[in-house]
């Protein structure tokens, strides 16, 4: 590989990262009422999915229990997948431009929160959101558990 195309590659790299955020911001601008629609929608389709798949008959009134009740868990589980993807991300981008292991995983760790405590920021100003320090705990826990399952694969 030449010269030029190795830079072009090391600067091309951080492209998924930038996208990823950028997604990550956009779905942080979504005002609240809708945002929560959005996660409803989500509990409603896998409270459905539970449904089949145990077999369950539940009426009207039950089935939007379940699907209320799940609402939460669905929410921190989106969370801590968006920040998993987006260590994978800094990660393939840190990989080309950092030989040293162990500050590979500081600093995309510490990448990653910087990002999700600016997003909470970011949420703080959009109608009917606000920011959460333990969204940003629970991001946190997805960029670990993500950049260890990255490091235990390389």
């Amino acid at each position: 590989m030449t010269k030029k195309s190795s830079d072009l590659k090391s600067r091309l790299s951080i492209l998924p990262a930038v996208i990823i955020m950028a997604l990550i911001f956009f779905f942080s601008s979504i005002e609240g009422e809708e945002s929560g629609e959005q996660s409803l929608y989500i509990s409603y389709f896998l409270a459905g999915a539970g449904e089949g798949l145990f077999n369950m008959e539940l009426n009207d009134e039950e089935f939007m229990l379940l699907a209320s009740s799940i609402d939460g868990p669905v929410r921190k589980i989106a969370h801590m997948m968006e920040y998993g993807i987006l260590a994978a991300a800094v990660w393939f981008a840190l990989i080309h431009w950092m030989k040293e292991e162990k500050k590979l995983y500081l600093y995309n760790i510490l990448i990653c929160a910087a990002y999700a405590a600016s997003d909470e920021i970011h949420q703080s100003f959009v109608a009917e959101r606000w920011g959460s320090p333990r969204d940003v705990l629970v991001d946190c826990v997805g960029v670990v558990i993500a950049t260890w399952m990255i490091s235990e694969l390389s």
